[in-house]
């Protein structure tokens, strides 16, 4: 290898580095966000948190009831039983804490997502860097 390569090399990983430190600390600076759950593409729960929110929510769908933990600003769905969700996999899926993060339970047509209530940031697109 020349030292013109090395130097390539070492410039692409400084910047990747920075670059990843730089969009961890833009998704630290959004305090407060919304949980959004919509059933069947409408809105049918709007939840203000933050980071001190430990807490449990329920959303009607049909007939049935679902689930949220919120905890330390991080979202995840809980488990419904097996006859209205029977693979699970929105309640398998991680804990969502980023502004555009979403669950997805297709069965039952429930998309959860986040998106931050400060509105500068909230057109930040963090992959365009």
């Amino acid at each position: 290898m020349k030292i013109g390569d090395m130097v390539i090399i070492i410039t692409i990983l400084i910047v990747s580095i920075i670059s990843l430190i730089s969009v961890k600390l833009l998704n630290e600076n959004i305090n407060e966000k919304n949980i959004l759950i919509k059933v069947d593409k409408k809105i049918v729960k709007e939840i203000s948190i933050d980071k001190s929110v430990d807490k449990k929510y329920s959303f009607n769908f049909g007939r049935e009831k679902g689930f949220l933990q919120v905890k330390n600003g991080k979202v995840r769905m809980l488990q419904m039983n097996d006859d209205i969700c029977p693979r699970k996999i929105c309640s398998e899926t991680r804990w969502i804490e980023n502004s555009k993060d979403t669950i997805v339970c297709l069965p039952n047509k429930i998309v959860v997502s986040l998106e931050a209530t400060d509105k500068e940031n909230e057109d930040i697109d963090v992959l365009s860097f």
